[in-house]
């Protein structure tokens, strides 16, 4: 995994090293300018505009489906809602609604000042995520 710093560092690498791919919309191989999680399948988008046609035409054969999930940020055609906060939440699946419940729970930050000290580091699923330093 490479790690750049903006939009444009990471266009730039992908010129230099010819990442291209096929875009979903337009089907032309290019340099792919993005890529989404879409119904457990991984796709490439050549632009904004074919990702934002691609996704109007989703919306149009799918009807009412999940844009972007809160926890793992797919598109999907099953869609779970709860709500947070006073705010209903899109998921892809019962399973990102039950780890993002977990999460918001121990990220809370009434619940960390109360039980945790700044240096503890919480395990979540295969993921540790650090609280403080």
């Amino acid at each position: 995994i490479i790690f750049l710093c903006s939009s444009d560092c990471s266009m730039e690498y992908k010129k230099a090293n010819a990442v291209m791919s096929l875009c979903e919309y337009c089907k032309i191989e290019k340099i792919t300018r993005e890529a989404k999680r879409i119904n457990n399948k991984d796709c490439f988008f050549c632009s904004d505009g074919c990702k934002l046609l691609f996704r109007h035409e989703l919306s149009k054969n799918w009807g009412k489906h999940c844009h972007s999930c809160v926890y793992c940020h797919c598109v999907s055609k099953k869609l779970v809602t709860a709500q947070y906060g006073g705010s209903v939440e899109e998921f892809c699946s019962e399973d990102c609604r039950s780890k993002y419940t977990i999460f918001s729970h121990f990220l809370n930050p009434k619940i960390l000042n109360n039980n945790y000290s700044c240096s503890t580091a919480l395990v979540l699923g295969n993921k540790m995520y650090k609280t403080g330093y």
